[in-house]
Formats: structure tokens, C-alpha cells, sequence
């Protein structure tokens, strides 16, 4: 368990940067039951970020069911509107579609390489990952892990897989087993007139209806700072993510994002943001947000969604933090499409 430690002001960056990094499931094996520990301040503590898709969470104790939320997987989704000629056996389907753009902030120091964040857009699928940093003390890059979880979600939807999002990231977590590492993961698929997600970790995802807030998805954590997550010697699988189905209207905006996100930012915070440009392109808005959650990331002040998650676990730390920014942003549109 976490014990409260006390810190100095001088101490606090380098708190900060041990904090940010998320533990792989092998650190915890090789610690055994202290999954946490603090050495004069110091936190060895790692996070771990999760892919989004429809699954249900095995464990009961710590399964999170939000209103908008179920158990239960599936393929099954409102169905396309459609109206048909008398005078014509054609008819015009109104399939929602995103209209989506990406932003990715790689950490100051990684920017070298591109950062540890992944995403995957398409038409109908949205999908964030954040490779666990805590693998770096191994001599493991950790974008690799999250780069082919997202290669794998890109080829689950090219191969029309499914259109369940657990599936999806069913599909990518094979395909990425022979890489060493792991990751948190996000995936929201667009099917009739139903959003579909599974999110297993500390990413997740919002839908912003008319300006406000529909849905937002919530956090999976074995503990502070120690998300569920993909991948090498991990307990966590696919089917332990949490599902969420909501209908979905014409000009829904639905924004995924990293732990970088989440823990700088918190959901007013970003309702405030898109309710600035709502009349933005997912480009614009997408840059808008990661730009305020990495001048939040910076400051030493700032209540922090983080730092308040370290205060309930017994940490005092106070600032944004410090981490790749992944921002993933999708508008939803109607695309008329004839029908034979």
C-alpha cells in the first residue's frame, strides 16, 4: 500500500517525473506485494494507460459501471435511418461517420523519437494507447508496444474484423504479442446510430453534445498511479475493459486522450475548451486541447486532476505533470450513401 510521504519543494520535479511514469506488471512480480515504495521522497511508482473497447471488467470489487455503461459485449447497434423513392428501388442510408484528427505532444524528452503515445483513426473507429514507461528501465522503448497495438486495431478495422471494439483490441493484443512491453488502450467504434467503446486503463475518452457534457469514461486502476494494461507478464486482458454504448446524434464530439490528458486537465476544464471552438474543425480543437493540457502539465501550481489522485493515496504533490499529450478528436456526420 501507499504511505504518505513528505517531500521538499526542491525534490518535487524529480517526484514529479518518477510519478509520471507508469509500472509494468513486471516490476510488480519482481516486488512482490510492494507495489509501491518511496525512498526519501523519491516514488518508484509507474502508470500503465489502457485501450478503450466494449469488455467487461472481471473483477466486481473494482468494476466500474457509470450511467451510459454495460457488461455485455456485442455487435448489436441502432440501426441506419433510411428513406426509400416509391419510384425507385434505391435508397439514401445516412450512416454516421467521424470526421477525426489527431494531436500528439511527445514529453520534452522524448520528442527525439516521437514520444510513447500511439493512436488509430478511421471513419468509424477512434483508438488511443500509451505505452508503460517503467519498461524503459529494461532497455525496452515503450512506444514500440503501443505503436503495434495501434498497427493492430488499423488492420482489425481494414480486414473488417468487427465492429465490436473489445474484438478490435482483441485482434491488435495478438497481434502485438511478440512485442515486449505494454500499454493502456482506448477504442470507440461508430456503428448505426450507436457509439460503441471499450477503455482499459487511464486513458479514455468524452462525447460533448450541443456544447455539454454527455459521457465520460472513468479510470481503471489496480492503484494509484498503476493502470491496467496490455501486454508482457500482465494479468490484464481485453475482456476486462469497460464497455460503453451510447446513442449518438449528428455533431456529437467525441474526444479521446491519453493519461496525458486526463491528468492535467479536468473534464470542465476541456467542456470549457470545445465550448471556445465549437465551431472549430477536430483539427483545431484537438491542438487547442493538447496545447492547455501541456501548459498545464507544466505549471507548479495548478490542482491537477493528478495531483489530487496523489493527495487521496496519501502523496503530497502539487503542479501539472509531465508526459506525452495524445489528443484524439472526432465529429460525428452524417454521410448520405446510396443503397442498391
Amino acid at each position: 500500500m501507499l504511505t504518505r510521504v513528505s517531500i521538499s519543494r526542491s525534490k518535487e520535479m524529480n517526484f514529479a517525473s518518477n510519478l509520471g511514469k507508469k509500472v509494468p506488471w513486471s516490476s510488480m512480480i519482481t516486488k512482490g506485494k510492494e507495489k509501491f515504495s518511496s525512498d526519501n521522497g523519491n516514488a518508484t511508482s509507474r502508470r500503465i494507460f489502457a485501450l478503450a473497447m466494449q469488455l467487461s471488467f472481471f473483477s466486481t470489487k473494482s468494476n466500474i459501471k457509470p450511467e451510459g455503461t454495460s457488461n455485455k459485449s456485442g455487435d448489436d447497434s441502432g440501426k441506419n435511418v433510411s428513406s426509400k423513392s416509391p419510384e425507385s428501388a434505391t435508397s439514401i442510408a445516412k450512416i454516421f461517420r467521424f470526421e477525426g484528427s489527431g494531436v500528439a505532444l511527445p514529453h520534452k524528452d522524448k520528442v527525439y523519437k516521437g514520444g510513447e503515445d500511439a493512436h488509430f483513426i478511421s471513419e468509424a473507429v477512434l483508438a488511443v494507447a500509451d505505452g508503460v514507461g517503467g519498461w524503459a528501465e529494461y532497455g525496452i522503448d515503450p512506444a514500440l508496444y503501443a505503436r503495434k497495438l495501434m498497427e493492430g486495431a488499423r488492420l482489425a478495422v481494414e480486414q473488417k474484423v468487427s465492429t465490436d471494439p473489445v474484438k478490435i483490441m482483441q485482434f491488435a493484443y495478438n497481434h502485438a504479442k511478440d512485442v515486449t512491453g505494454s500499454s493502456t488502450a482506448c477504442v470507440v467504434v461508430l456503428e448505426g446510430g450507436t457509439l460503441k467503446a471499450a477503455n482499459l486503463g487511464d486513458s479514455g475518452f468524452m462525447i460533448i453534445r450541443k456544447s455539454n457534457l454527455l459521457l465520460k469514461s472513468e479510470e481503471q486502476q489496480h492503484g494509484f498511479n498503476f493502470p491496467f494494461q496490455l501486454g508482457s507478464e500482465s494479468r490484464d486482458k481485453p475482456e476486462h475493459s469497460q464497455i460503453y454504448k451510447q446513442a449518438i446524434e449528428e455533431g456529437d464530439v467525441v474526444i479521446l486522450g491519453t493519461d496525458g490528458l486526463f491528468d492535467n486537465l479536468f473534464k470542465e476544464e476541456i467542456l470549457k475548451i470545445q465550448q471556445k471552438h465549437a465551431t472549430s474543425d477536430p483539427k483545431t480543437l484537438a491542438q487547442a486541447v493538447a496545447e492547455s493540457a501541456r501548459t498545464a502539465s507544466m505549471s507548479k501550481t495548478k490542482q491537477s486532476p493528478f495531483a489530487v489522485g496523489a493527495g487521496k493515496a496519501g502523496l503530497r504533490f502539487q503542479g501539472g505533470k509531465e508526459d506525452d499529450i495524445t489528443v484524439v478528436v472526432g465529429v460525428v456526420k452524417i454521410w448520405p450513401t446510396i443503397v442498391d
